[in-house]
């Protein structure tokens, strides 16, 4: 059977529906901010761990293009070398043996 309320009673359901709501968007705002806080940090960490990565095959390219330079100079002292001793013996003058 159905009873109608009271205006008394009907103010405490709505004071208690009120209190319920404030609970219920508490507990949101708390989970939405630990949510943000822990996104950021793991943002945070992700742009760290990927900056680091990045730098490290940066050096990795730097390290292997002086690598590449020394090697190239080393080759073309080689090559100066022997043009040089190539030249010296284009130079002499040559023996007619009869």
């Amino acid at each position: 059977m159905f009873w109608p309320q009271s205006d008394e009673s009907k103010s405490q359901a709505g004071c208690q529906e009120t209190k319920t709501r404030n609970i219920f968007q508490s507990f949101v705002d708390r989970s939405y901010r630990n949510n943000l806080r822990h996104l950021q940090n793991d943002t945070e960490e992700t742009v760290a761990t990927t900056c680091h990565k990045i730098m490290s095959v940066f050096n990795n390219h730097v390290s292997a293009a002086q690598s590449f330079v020394d090697q190239s100079q080393s080759a073309l002292q080689q090559i100066s070398q022997v043009s040089r001793a190539l030249l010296s013996t284009s130079m002499r003058p040559i023996e007619c043996y009869s």
